[in-house]
């Protein structure tokens, strides 16, 4: 008796959540609430360690600043946007975004595009080299 009880309850959650209907959204409510005391904890961790890292005198280094996490959704981005990752490398600085190496011509137009579309790109610096097609061999 006791284990067909369970049985229904397990059955009625799972028609809850995987409902093709609403399921999706369901499911995205409760991955958010799970998730967000991970975050507020870690931010809150975060914090501690950045105000014990002041009081012992290394400050900046202990907390990664605003251009360096700009930097690494570039480098994201670039990597979802393209099926191999280019050769460049990313500089952010206030919102400006300074990218150098080397693509192939027609992956420099999509790489400009990626960038100026990331959330806190003000400007782009192009300072990408095209490789020819001799420079492939």
């Amino acid at each position: 008796m006791l284990m067909t009880l369970l049985l229904i309850c397990i059955g009625a959650g799972l028609m809850y959540f995987l409902d093709p209907g609403s399921g999706a959204r369901r499911r995205l409510w409760l991955r958010e609430k799970w998730a967000r005391p991970t975050k507020e904890e870690q931010a809150s961790l975060a914090g501690a360690e950045a105000r014990t890292d002041r009081v012992a005198g290394a400050g900046a280094d202990a907390v990664p600043n605003a251009d360096d996490e700009l930097a690494r959704r570039v480098r994201l981005a670039l990597e979802r946007a393209l099926p191999q990752p280019p050769a460049v490398e990313v500089i952010a600085h206030h919102g400006l975004v300074i990218l150098s190496g080397e693509v192939s011509a027609e992956e420099q137009d999509t790489v400009l595009t990626c960038v100026r579309g990331v959330p806190g790109v003000k400007e782009v610096e192009n300072r990408i080299e095209v490789r020819t097609a001799a420079g492939n061999a």
